[in-house]
Formats: structure tokens, sequence, C-alpha cells
């Protein structure tokens, strides 16, 4: 059992390393489990209700604005609400995830909506150096600086440089193969074409008997999220040694409501590898591990 929040994460990753090379036969036998403690804490009223993670608190947040809103886009002449609205919501803010993801790694957001609006989807996108040059003056009417279009010599193809900005810092990034093909941009790419009707700015949101009009698709998403917000309580949990006996029990420890992960090894041969490269004392092994599978990466703490 550890916190809820990446610091547990990693600790858990210390102690299943030390439970597997010292005490295999727990695992074996089906004795290990991960408990399962909340990230949060939401009071409605006079009611406690924990969440799981942040991904399950954004969830909550926009389920309960649903009650509370409709979504008037541009040009039409009806409402969203409910499930509709929902799911159009759900898909917005898994897109907004992966632009956040890509933005760390130096890429600008309008860098990426031009990338996705001239439907930059595949490596063999990269094969035509005259579809390159139309996409290199689209990012440069943006007013983004780009480098000349260059030989991938490695894969047989074209790439150019275009230069991003994370935390203050100015940094260059290839648009190339690399980037189609990690992913972060294959998830924005599939999102993208699901929220279609979210295209055209501005949209206005009904929300008790007014109306707002919203500028964009992230100020959208963020003004949604305070709306399931109103008249809640909330605590972020930074460790199990926040929360009370009584709520540790209640959440995480009483055997007749907890959730519990069971620890199997499916492949033992696999599983030898991946500890020994991951967890062992050959630091080139790692690195070489992380170079080879950077851009496949899912979760990462940055």
């Amino acid at each position: 059992m550890t916190d809820a929040d990446i610091d547990g994460s990693h600790i858990r990753t210390l102690l299943l390393t030390f439970f597997y090379r010292q005490m295999v036969g727990v695992i074996e036998r089906g004795y290990l489990y991960i408990a399962q403690p909340p990230l949060y804490r939401v009071r409605v009223g006079k009611e406690d209700l924990y969440l799981k993670d942040q991904e399950e608190m954004d969830r909550f947040l926009l389920e309960r604005a649903m009650e509370k809103v409709e979504l008037e886009t541009k040009g039409s002449q009806t409402r969203l609400g409910g499930k509709r609205l929902l799911d159009l919501l759900n898909r917005l803010s898994r897109f907004d995830y992966y632009q956040r993801r890509l933005e760390r790694r130096g890429y600008p957001r309008e860098a990426i909506r031009v990338l996705l609006q001239q439907g930059v989807s595949r490596p063999e996108d990269f094969e035509d150096k005259g579809r390159l040059m139309f996409l290199h003056k689209a990012l440069r009417g943006e007013g983004m600086e780009v480098g000349k279009i260059t030989a991938d010599e490695e894969h047989n193809l074209f790439e150019f440089s275009l230069q991003g900005k994370i935390n203050g810092r100015t940094l260059e990034r290839k648009i190339n193969r690399d980037l189609v093909e990690s992913v972060e941009y294959r998830n924005v790419m599939k999102l993208y074409q699901s929220i279609a009707g979210l295209e055209s700015p501005p949209f206005i949101i009904h929300h008790k008997e007014a109306k707002r009009t919203i500028g964009s698709k992230g100020e959208l998403l963020s003004y949604i999220t305070t709306i399931g917000k109103e008249g809640l309580s909330m605590q972020r949990y930074k460790g199990l040694g926040e929360m009370n006996p009584g709520q540790l029990w209640e959440t995480t420890m009483n055997p007749e409501g907890r959730s519990l992960l069971q620890v199997k090894v499916e492949d033992a041969v696999v599983a030898d590898e991946i500890f020994t490269v991951l967890m062992g004392d050959q630091v080139e092994e790692r690195r070489r591990f992380i170079q080879q599978n950077a851009l496949q990466v899912e979760n990462l703490d940055i």
C-alpha cells in the first residue's frame, strides 16, 4: 500500500522489485496484492465521495456539470446536453491531455493544429517534398520559425525543424516521421476527427438561464469543469498520512469495500528481462531501453 500520487508509484515499483527478486514465491502463489487508495475526497453536502485518480476526478466533474449546462455551437440551431455533450467533452478532455503532452515536448499547439488541419497522419506524408513545402508555408503563415526541408536519410523521407518553447526555453524539434508515429500525435489525430463539431468557435454555454460566449476549446473545457465544481469541497491527498484512520479503513483497507490488484507474472522470461534492464545496475542497458521506447511512452512524470 503506497500513496496514490506519482511518488507512490515509484515506491510501488521498488517494492515490486524487492518481492520479485527476494520473495518471488509470494507472487507465484498469488499472495501479493496492490491496494487502491483514493487521490481525492469530494464532499457534496454531508456526503463524502472518494475518487481514485485525476482521470476519475475529471470525469466526475464533467458528469456533474452536464446536469446544469447546454452547448450551442456556431451556426447551429440546436443545443447539446446530457449524454451527447458528455461524450463530446470526454473526447475533448483526452484531446487536450495529449496536446499538453506534445507541448511539454516542445511542440506548440498552433503547430499541431496546422498539421491536423493538413491531414498529416502517416510516415508516407513525408515522402512528398512538395507537400512538405505546402505544410512549411502554412506553419510560417502562423508566425512560426521553421528550418529548411532536409532529407531523412535513415527512412528515405524528408523532414524539417520547428522552434517551440517549453517553460520559457526555446527548443528545436523535428517535424518528421517520428512525430506522427508517437503515441501523443496518433491519439491527437484520432480524437481530432471525433470532435469536428468543435472546430469553429465561439461556443455558447447556457447555464442557469444565462449564456456565456466561449472563444476556444480549452476555455470551454475549463469553464464547464468549473461549473462541475460548484458546491463541492475537494481535498487532494498527498499521502496516506493525510487520511485519518477511519478514512483509510473505509476507502482502502475494509475487506467489504476495498479494491485490490493481484500481482501476477504471466511471462517469467519477459518479467525477468524488464526488471534486469530497468531496475538493475547496468546503466547503459537502461539508457538504450529509454531511447528505443521514448516515443511510445503513455505516462511520463515530468
